[in-house]
C-alpha cells in the first residue's frame, strides 16, 4: 500500500485576510452542518414515504367493505378502505412535496458551500507559493 503525502503549506496572512478566512471557514462549517441536517431529514422523509406507499398498496388489495382502523394517538378510529387509501394518497403527495423541498435546500446549500470554497481559494491564491 502506497501512501501519498500532500505538501503542507504554512501561510501567513495579514490580519484582515485572516479574519476574512476564518469567517469563510465558519460559514463553510455552518453549511456542512446544515447539509447534514438536510440529509437526515431527507432520509427520514423517504423512509416515511416508503412506509405510507407500502401501507397504501396493502390496503388497496382489501375489499372496500373490510373495516380499517386508523390510529390517532392511543385510540383507533373505524374508517373505510377507499377513505384510507385516499388519505394515504394525499399523505404521499405531501411527502413528495417535502422531499422536493429538502432536495432543493440541499442543492442550495451545496452551491453556497462551493461559492465559499471559491472565495477561500481566491483569498489564499496570492499567498500560496507555486
Amino acid at each position: 500500500v502506497q501512501t501519498c503525502a500532500l505538501p503542507i503549506y504554512q501561510i501567513r496572512l495579514p490580519e484582515e485576510q485572516m479574519n476574512q478566512y476564518l469567517k469563510f471557514r465558519q460559514e463553510e462549517e455552518t453549511c456542512q452542518e446544515n447539509l447534514s441536517r438536510a440529509t437526515i431529514q431527507l432520509e427520514s422523509e423517504l423512509r416515511n414515504r416508503r412506509q405510507k406507499f407500502i401501507t397504501r398498496q396493502e390496503i388497496s388489495k382489501l375489499s372496500p367493505d373490510v373495516p380499517v382502523y386508523n390510529t390517532v394517538g392511543k385510540a383507533f378510529i373505524l374508517d373505510s378502505v377507499p377513505s384510507t387509501v385516499e388519505k394515504l394518497r394525499n399523505d404521499l403527495g405531501k411527502s413528495d412535496e417535502k422531499i422536493l423541498s429538502i432536495k432543493k435546500t440541499g442543492v442550495y446549500i451545496l452551491g453556497k458551500q462551493d461559492d465559499i470554497r471559491n472565495q477561500i481559494d481566491e483569498l489564499l491564491m496570492p499567498y500560496v507559493k507555486k
